[in-house]
């Protein structure tokens, strides 16, 4: 991250026109330098004299990027930077300072003196901020205009342009040998508007306000001088490049291609040494050169890395994109992805052997119960990453055979969400389908969802590491191979989207006494993850604990069998039980357990004696074991919630990282279109990120006011209506960016179901797939949603011949 170049570096070199002699300086006439007359023989060997005796000058560069250098490690402790951000320091040639400033004849006695000043000022930076935090940015700005001969001739240079040539280079590698090997060194390539400068040594804005204007003084045909002169400086140095930086003027647009075309010349150099390039425009508000420094990217740099940052915004070009799982979610940010025609490389991963994710229906298998004392948790906050303490998705000898993972799912499952508001936006349910689908319908709809991406999904991959390495991401996945046993295999690609769920790690909460419970009466304490059918607790003395949409469905189904009453412990009033049931005791949370009698104690002081089971449907931890390297900004802690995000969707640090349908309490399948449209168009460099510091206040504001414990995520209505809303009307912001398709992805453009024509043409013209957007019929139908579910289970076995919202008394009149 740079520095900035605050205080009276927002001028360029101006201010270094202060330590100079005065005797050495061009002299100034309204802003702009006179027509000096010049020195003679004696004058200059006198001023030579006086420049080696003189005391040695101090650049002040070092004082200044120390003095910043604290401010941003501050703000790493605050959160406020990555802290794998390095700090970046932004060192100007000596060219920019003797050209401007210091008399044609005495430019060269003053660069030995002026440059040694500046290696002192690099020589103390390196000395005061860590190696593996810092950057040095070397700016060549006025080398530019020397070089294609439109300013003063440096050094006497009388012309000859390959003499100055070999001035500016010299000059450059001498200046990058300064730099110690193990600090990263890249090359910014820069079109400065000199502007006229004052007698104070700063532009005189109301003449010519230099760079402010937001133009160059120089706009070139093409990239060939600045990568000519790159080339040469590459070729003398001992050591790689880090990076490199070229701009993309206001006005490429007009000729991008020949603009561009140099980059040819270049790039196998730069991925030989494996440096990063930076492709740039010249400020904050060039939108235009935005775009074609994107559309350079596609037709250009064939498919060399491209990322783009700033203090106003952040933008990311990525060609190749992983998705682990294939259940809902990922399903739909791969047809979004695919609609874009902007990727080489789509792979989705998905550890079963078939799509749908949880929607898959896995028997519990025996014995499972006694191990889910491992789970509960206290849920104190802990340094690093959670542990691994799921072990239920290994069953058997997996270097053998595949084993699928276990899901919730259980025998009698019924959505509670209508199918009118559970749906994908361009796949209608069959006619026939109940109201209220069974799981076993879900999961054929999703399968029918999946057809379009189903080439892209690699089944039965075990998706085992994702760590960042520079730029990219390496994922390590283990596949299984014709001879019945698992290998490893190595991927690297540009962004990784974690849609793997939160549906593994039960979540238990810890009371006095469990463990000792849990030892004289093994498999007494379960958690919903395992429940299948009621009957094994027929007779039963039952504790159901929670009453989210799982506690609610299991508690109605045990009812019916178990020992009367049941027993329902909550903390709080559930939104989707509106009445008492007379079959029902309701308790607070339980608060002890006593082996004595199996005594059960609660928070009010209340006891159950004889409790056979207690049946916990209380959620499930965040838990992402395969994700490495990302200890110092974690994801996860506590496993109530997911750190360093912005809008519940991208890693704050490595906005390449993103993790979908996080949030409770939504309707899962348009929130995952929506956020799908926005994660496919910032991918393909159609969207941007506000800032760092506009990302990690977004995550300060949502903890102050949810929390920052499990309500973090949670979106009641009418949050998640118009999170879903605000998704969309972020995905149509997109710029309009014509990008060619690769042989990875589908040229199909998915056609939206909703929407007039008109729309839909739109969409199409633009290359992208329609998200949903909720109007006043899904506002009315999410509102009612558990009266309508009430209304459906009331007509008992008859309910199964109800598919529309008017069979069961609603009826939407708007």
């Amino acid at each position: 991250m740079p520095d900035g170049e605050t205080g009276p570096r927002y001028y360029f070199t101006a201010w270094q026109r202060s330590i100079l002699p005065e005797y050495i300086q061009l002299k100034f006439d309204d802003g702009r330098p006179s027509e000096t007359k010049p020195l003679t023989a004696q004058e200059v060997d006198d001023a030579q004299a006086r420049l080696e005796s003189a005391e040695p000058l101090e650049t002040g560069y070092d004082v200044a990027a120390i003095d910043s250098y604290k401010t941003s490690a501050s703000l790493k402790k605050l959160g406020v930077i990555s802290k794998f951000t390095k700090f970046q320091v932004r060192l100007p040639t000596p060219a920019n300072v003797m050209g401007p400033f210091v008399r044609p004849e005495l430019q060269a006695a003053a660069e030995p003196i002026y440059e040694a000043a500046l290696y002192q000022a690099i020589s103390n930076i390196q000395n005061a901020i860590p190696h593996g935090e810092l950057a040095i940015q070397i700016d060549q700005a006025v080398d530019t205009a020397f070089w294609a001969g439109v300013v003063w001739e440096p050094y006497s240079g009388e012309g000859d342009r390959d003499a100055v040539k070999r001035i500016i280079v010299d000059s450059t590698t001498r200046m990058i040998a300064q730099i110690d090997t193990d600090v990263a060194v890249g090359i910014h390539n820069c079109y400065v508007r000199l502007g006229v400068i004052t007698p104070n040594g700063f532009p005189k804005a109301d003449i010519c306000p230099g760079d402010m204007e937001h133009k160059h003084f120089l706009v070139p045909t093409s990239l060939a001088a600045v990568v000519d002169r790159t080339l040469r400086v590459m070729a003398r140095m001992s050591r790689p490049l880090g990076f490199v930086h070229f701009p993309i003027p206001k006005s490429a647009g007009d000729h991008l291609d020949a603009y561009c075309a140099p980059l040819a010349d270049i790039l196998p150099k730069l991925k030989q040494h494996g440096t990063d390039l930076y492709l740039g425009v010249g400020h904050h508000n060039h939108a235009s050169a935005t775009k074609g420094m994107i559309e350079a990217e596609e037709k250009v740099l064939d498919g060399y890395p491209l990322g783009v940052a700033s203090e106003y915004e952040r933008w990311l070009r990525a060609h190749s994109v992983a998705i682990i799982g294939a259940g809902p979610s990922g399903l739909a940010v791969a047809k979004y992805l695919v609609a874009e025609q902007a990727f080489s490389k789509i792979q989705i991963f998905e550890q079963r052997s078939t799509v749908g994710g949880i929607w898959n229906y896995v028997p519990c298998p025996t014995g499972t119960a006694a191990r889910v004392a491992r789970w509960y948790s206290d849920v104190e906050r802990v340094e690093g990453r959670m542990a691994d303490t799921s072990t239920d998705h290994l069953f058997g000898d997996t270097s053998v055979k595949h084993v699928e993972p276990l899901t919730p799912l259980y025998d009698r499952l019924e959505t509670n969400i209508p199918r009118d508001l559970m749906g994908f936006s361009d796949l209608d349910w069959p006619k026939d389908t109940q109201l209220f689908p069974k799981h076993e319908t879900v999961l054929e709809y999703i399968e029918q969802y999946a057809e379009d991406v189903r080439h892209l999904i690699a089944f039965r991959a075990q998706v085992n590491s994702v760590h960042p390495e520079g730029t990219k991401w390496h994922v390590d996945v283990t596949v299984p191979q014709i001879s019945g046993s698992r290998t490893v295999q190595h991927h690297t690609f540009d962004a990784v989207i974690v849609a793997s769920g939160h549906f593994d790690v039960p979540n238990v909460p810890a009371v006095a006494g469990m463990e000792s419970w849990v030892q004289a009466y093994p498999g007494s304490i379960l958690h919903s993850k395992y429940y299948r059918t009621p009957e094994q607790y027929a007779d039963k003395k039952v504790i159901v604990v929670g009453n989210s949409a799982s506690g609610i469905d299991i508690g109605a189904q045990i009812r019916t069998v178990c020992r009367a009453p049941l027993i329902a412990s909550t903390r709080s009033a559930s939104y989707l039980q509106t009445e008492t049931l007379p079959e029902q005791v309701d308790k607070p949370a339980i608060s002890e357990y006593i082996v004595k009698d199996r005594t059960v104690v609660f928070a009010d002081g209340s006891r159950e004696q004889h409790v056979d089971t207690i049946l916990y449907c209380t959620g499930y931890f965040y838990s992402f074991d395969f994700l490495e390297g990302l200890d110092d900004e974690p994801i996860v802690t506590s496993g109530e919630r997911v750190e360093n995000l912005y809008q519940h969707l991208f890693y704050r640090p490595n906005p390449s990282l993103i993790f979908p349908t996080l949030n409770q309490k939504i309707i899962p399948f348009p929130f995952a279109e929506a956020q799908a449209a926005v994660i496919a168009r910032f991918l393909a460099g159609r969207l941007s990120l506000p800032s760092a510091l506009d990302m990690k206040q977004w995550e300060n504001a949502t903890v102050a006011e949810m929390g920052a414990g499990r309500e973090f995520h949670v979106l009641k209505f009418p949050r998640d209506a118009d999170y879903i809303n605000m998704m969309h009307d972020w995905a149509t912001r997109a710029q309009d960016i014509t990008a060619p398709s690769f042989g990875g992805a589908s040229k199909e453009v998915i056609a939206p179901r909703q929407g007039n024509d008109a729309q839909a043409m739109e969409y199409r013209a633009a290359g992208a797939k329609r998200p949903p957007y909720w109007t006043e019929r899904e506002y009315w139908m999410r509102e009612r949603f558990p009266a309508i579910k009430k209304a459906f289970q009331d007509f008992g076995g008859a309910r199964h011949s109800k598919s529309t919202l008017a069979d069961v008394g609603f009826v939407f009149n708007g």
